[in-house]
């Protein structure tokens, strides 16, 4: 009967060494390499999702920017587009 820290260093070896995973036709580092490439592109997905943010804050920053300056502009007693006008 082996113990748990036997099985445990048996199947690391097995990791290791590339042994096949149980049950299936693939080894361990087939396995793992896979899911470091899905990985992967799953963070330059993000990635590339955040960059687009960051544009998109940037233009929301500037369109603000914008409004404040128009507003400071305008006077206070002036409430709707008529007045303005």
């Amino acid at each position: 009967m082996r113990t748990i820290t036997e099985e445990g260093r048996i199947k690391r070896k097995q990791v290791y060494d590339g042994g096949k995973v149980e049950g299936q036709n693939t080894t361990y580092r087939e396995l793992i390499t896979g899911s470091i490439e899905e990985v992967k592109k799953i963070k330059a997905d993000k990635r590339a999702l955040l960059d687009r943010l960051n544009i998109l804050k940037d233009r929301q920053r500037e369109l603000d920017n914008d409004k404040q300056t128009i507003l400071k502009a305008i006077p206070r007693n002036f409430h709707s587009e008529k007045d303005v006008q």
